[in-house]
């Protein structure tokens, strides 16, 4: 029996419910069937600061669709050495997907994980109760796809969703995570895959019920701005809208996905 994937996890990213941004430029689009028309620069690999956490949490909603993991397990049964909490409500893998885990700060890649969470200091949000930006909960994300896995984040990643979607020129390096890489023709694939329920080509990225799960809103967050890592979730009634961008705010690629309209599109500058 698959694990009940209540959690709307298109917070995935950075959420702002709204309006959307403009892609600025032509966009090239794909529907549910068939392949896109690309030009000899969509298939270039680009800086996709913004899509490594996507990636990250496609991947933990996979192990929760496959049993792996549960949504509700306490982030402590996977991550040891969390900072103290001093809520009633324990930190839960859920959190880490919707942005709420109360965890703040830099991911402080330049130290091991654990006195990275030792200087984090306590809890100063309950968990679930506040949507706020954190390198440090993205980091203890891919803990937590290390230890129930026992691959390295980046290494899962490329088995689980790049490799079997055949997305060759998309590149989750070991961290800092923003140094992903992605070209116009993969995040269209990507969006393909998501706009048929998770499966394309024979493949089952992610369950019917888990996809649907991904793409429902969250309904309770304020405007995050611009975000961590240069990435910004806007949610359009017919679908998130993911803009990545250089480190200086440039943008690079946005992509759109709409399932009211059955196309996914990307636009470049």
């Amino acid at each position: 029996m698959r694990p009940r994937l209540a959690v709307p996890c298109v917070a995935l990213g950075l959420l702002l419910l709204g309006t959307s941004a403009r892609a600025a430029g032509d966009p090239v689009c794909v529907g549910r069937e068939g392949a896109a028309r690309l030009g000899p620069g969509d298939r270039a690999s680009r800086p996709a600061p913004g899509l490594a956490r996507l990636l990250l949490a496609l991947s933990l909603l996979q192990l929760a669709d496959r049993g792996v993991l549960d949504l509700e397990d306490p982030v402590s049964s996977w991550v040891p050495g969390l900072p103290k909490d001093p809520f009633p409500r324990p930190m839960r893998v859920r959190h880490l997907l919707e942005g709420t885990s109360g965890l703040r700060g830099p991911a402080r890649g330049d130290l091991p994980l654990d006195r990275a969470l030792a200087r984090h200091g306590p809890l100063r949000t309950e968990p679930g109760r506040r949507a706020v930006p954190s390198a440090m909960a993205d980091r203890v994300l891919a803990a937590v796809i290390e230890a129930a896995t026992g691959q390295g984040a980046g290494q899962y990643v490329r088995s689980s969703v790049l490799d079997p979607l055949d997305l060759r020129a998309t590149d989750l390096a070991p961290e800092p995570w923003e140094l992903a890489r992605a070209a116009t023709g993969d995040l269209l694939r990507l969006g393909q895959a998501l706009l048929r329920e998770g499966e394309l080509d024979g493949l089952e990225l992610l369950s019917p019920e888990a996809t649907r799960a991904f793409m429902r809103p969250l309904r309770s967050l304020g405007p995050w701005g611009e975000g961590l890592a240069g990435m910004t979730w806007t949610l359009k009634t017919t679908g998130p809208v993911l803009r990545l961008r250089t480190r200086r705010g440039a943008a690079r690629m946005t992509w759109v996905l709409e399932p009211a309209r059955g196309r996914a599109c990307v636009s470049r500058p």
